[in-house]
């Protein structure tokens, strides 16, 4: 196959995308999370309905620990999600439940904030909660 100018190479150019608002303080988040699931802006994919029947917890265990669990990671940013990732835990029926989240950045975080329960599972004992994260702590930028 000839070179030529009749043949264009178009380079597309990626930029890394960022997340479009800005991480909230540990109260804030929790209070965020809280409220997507009092209002019922919580959903779920396949994998993580595959877990439910795969493991004996239901969608009512997830929501309960996004209402009352403990957060157990610094949230990163998921590009393909466009999403922070965040890892909540509590104890159901004296285990530790363990559900990852993300929460939507289309949205905004104050009025209607979206949240996604990509997957949960067991665990065995239970981890630290996190007590706080600032915004130059670059741990929570990336995916």
């Amino acid at each position: 196959m000839a070179d030529g100018p009749e043949r264009k190479l178009r380079v597309e150019v990626k930029q890394e995308a960022r997340a479009p608002f800005a991480l909230p303080s540990l109260g804030g988040l929790k209070d965020i999370l809280r409220r997507a699931a009092d209002v019922g802006n919580v959903t779920w994919g396949r994998r993580f309905q595959a877990r439910c029947r795969m493991h004996g917890f239901s969608t009512v265990d997830a929501i309960n620990v996004i209402r009352n669990g403990r957060i157990v990671n610094i949230p990163s940013f998921d590009t393909a999600r466009r999403a922070w990732r965040i890892y909540l835990e509590d104890n159901i029926d004296g285990t530790t439940f363990v559900v990852d989240v993300g929460l939507a950045c289309e949205e905004d975080f104050s009025d209607s904030p979206r949240v996604e329960i990509v997957t949960a599972f067991w665990r065995r004992g239970r981890r630290k909660e996190v007590q706080e994260w600032s915004d130059d702590d670059d741990q929570h930028e990336g995916a």
